[in-house]
């Protein structure tokens, strides 16, 4: 194809000067940077520049799908976090500890130590959420503020349920020791009232 292009060119450039020698003229000659070879290297060079641009596009693209994926995955872990903890600070405020006996109150102590497990699964979320929001931030993402402030939210959100599972831990211990006095003092009575009757 080049070989052919540069025929034309050639016969092209033939037939002037072929022309301007007949009608007496001067030779035409390309000043300096317009000769054939000059343009063909510059279209080279424009075209490796275009390539360049290209893949500099093509790769920009890809990372800003990326970051949305991230951004995507990162809202939904957040969501589905927030909901746990919501119901979780929901299940300790309508936990009736106060009317439960301690059999009950015994179930619900080892219901709770069961839990810690769980709290540890979903330490581990907070600390995906904390990380996707670092990756995204440090790449530049265009929505890095709101990406960190709902990170924050998220340990803030954390911190509450810390406090609320803190309190109703304590507040079955506390119930747990009530019923075991309450227990004993009734034995105590029922002891006495045997022996009187005796």
């Amino acid at each position: 194809k080049q070989w052919y292009q540069r025929r034309v060119a050639i016969t092209a450039g033939n037939t002037l000067q072929t022309k301007l020698r007949l009608s007496n003229r001067p030779a035409f000659l390309l000043s300096e940077g317009k000769l054939i070879n000059d343009i063909e290297r510059a279209w080279d060079n424009l075209e490796t520049t275009e390539r360049g641009v290209e893949q500099h596009l093509m790769s920009e693209l890809i990372r800003l799908q990326r970051l949305e994926h991230l951004f995507a995955r990162f809202s939904q872990k957040c969501d589905s976090l927030a909901a746990w903890i919501t119901e979780t600070k929901a299940f300790f405020k309508k936990d009736n500890i106060a009317e439960a006996d301690l059999n009950e109150l015994l179930g619900k102590i080892k219901s709770d130590d069961a839990f810690d497990t769980d709290m540890g699964i979903h330490r581990e979320r907070l600390d995906q959420i904390a990380n996707l929001a670092q990756d995204m931030v440090q790449q530049g993402f265009s929505k890095a503020a709101e990406v960190a402030a709902r990170s924050q939210a998220m340990n803030g959100l954390w911190e509450n349920l810390l406090v609320a599972r803190t309190k109703h831990r304590e507040d079955l211990e506390t119930a747990r020791e009530t019923q075991e006095k309450i227990d004993t003092m009734r034995l105590e009575f029922a002891k006495k009232a045997n022996v009187r009757h005796s």
